[in-house]
């Protein structure tokens, strides 16, 4: 259970990056 529930924490990482760097490249334009 825990095993699931730090690959789920580690996919919300990943994502929350992507939106982060998304989020920074769309203010540079």
């Amino acid at each position: 259970m825990s095993e699931a529930l730090g690959i789920t924490a580690f996919y919300i990482f990943i994502a929350a990056i992507i939106v982060a760097a998304v989020l920074y490249f769309e203010q540079r334009w």
